[in-house]
C-alpha cells in the first residue's frame, strides 16, 4: 500500500476514502504541502498536486518501479536542513520497497510565482535541485516558474502529466492556502469582471490517466 510521510515526521499507510477516482475510474491520491507520497507502480494509482510557490519532487526508480512525489517548501518553521531530511526520508522510504538510489531519476515541476513573493518560489526550486544535484539524482523534465498554478499528476512508469492553470481565481485561492504556509500576510487581488471566470476547480475535468506522457 502507499506510504504517506509529511514534515510532522508522521508515517501512515493511504487509507482508501482518502482515495479518489478520475474520470475512466483511475484512482488517485491528492498530495498536500509538506507531504510525499511512496509506492509501487503495481499499486495502479495517480498522485496529484496542485501547487503555486510549491515544488512537486517526483522520484522513480524503472527497476523496482518505485515511485514517490513529495511536495517542497522552506518557511520559518521548516527551514533548508529540515526540507533535505525530508527528501531523505522519501528517498528511504522507496529503498523500503525495494528502490535503489543510485538510480533514482527526477522531475520537477511548480515554483509559480503567484504574488506571494519571488524568494518563495525560487527557494523552493534551488533546494530541490541542489539536492538531487548533491545525491546524483538526474532531473529529466523541469518545470518551474511562471506566474499561474500548475496541476500535476505522476502516473505509472513514470509518466506525468503537467499544466499551468490560467484562472486568476484559483491563483488567488492557492495564494490564500500557501500565506498561511510561510506565515505572511495575504492581500487578496482585485479581479476584473469575475463573473466570467469559473469558481470551480474539478480534477476530472483537466486530468485523463490515459493521456498523460
Amino acid at each position: 500500500m502507499a506510504t504517506i510521510f509529511d514534515y510532522h515526521n508522521s508515517k501512515r499507510e493511504l487509507k482508501d476514502e482518502e482515495i479518489t477516482e478520475l474520470i475512466r475510474g483511475d484512482r488517485s491520491y491528492l498530495l498536500r504541502a509538506g507531504e510525499s507520497c511512496v509506492l509501487r507502480d503495481e499499486e495502479r494509482l495517480g498522485l496529484q498536486s496542485l501547487n503555486g510557490s510549491i515544488v512537486s519532487l517526483m522520484l522513480y526508480d524503472d527497476v523496482s518501479l518505485v515511485k514517490a512525489l513529495a511536495n517542497i517548501y522552506i518557511s520559518d518553521l521548516f527551514d533548508s536542513d529540515s526540507v533535505v531530511d525530508f527528501m531523505n526520508t522519501t528517498i528511504e522510504n522507496m529503498e523500503e520497497l525495494g528502490a535503489d538510489r543510485d538510480i533514482l531519476k527526477a522531475k520537477i515541476a511548480g515554483g509559480a510565482n503567484l504574488g506571494l513573493g519571488n524568494r518563495y518560489s525560487t527557494d523552493n526550486i534551488e533546494i530541490v535541485e541542489q539536492f538531487c544535484n548533491e545525491n546524483g539524482i538526474d532531473i529529466i523534465t523541469e518545470k518551474t516558474l511562471g506566474s499561474m498554478p500548475m496541476v500535476i499528476l505522476l502516473g505509472d512508469r513514470f509518466h506525468t502529466l503537467i499544466r499551468t492553470i490560467n484562472n486568476p481565481i484559483i491563483a488567488s485561492r492557492i495564494n490564500r492556502r500557501e500565506s498561511i504556509l510561510y506565515d505572511i500576510d495575504f492581500v487578496e487581488e482585485k479581479i476584473d469582471n469575475p463573473n466570467t471566470l469559473d469558481d470551480g476547480f474539478d480534477f476530472d475535468e483537466i486530468i485523463d490517466l490515459s493521456a498523460i506522457d
